[in-house]
């Protein structure tokens, strides 16, 4: 599924982000930044699902 692969690359993504800024990044800007990631991931959930419904 298309969806799970996206979904790997972003904690990829994730992963790659904490160990290049593991010394200056603080909890607000982490917390921040998951914020965002997920807010971003369920509105991309929400315009698939209208995408998805039948249209008449």
């Amino acid at each position: 599924m298309p969806l799970k692969r996206d979904r790997v690359n972003q904690h990829k993504a994730i992963d790659y982000f904490l160990q290049r800024s593991r010394a200056s990044i603080s909890t607000t800007h982490f917390i921040f930044m998951i914020f965002m990631s997920n807010f971003l991931y369920c509105l991309i959930g929400k315009i698939a699902e209208i995408d998805a419904a039948p249209h008449f």
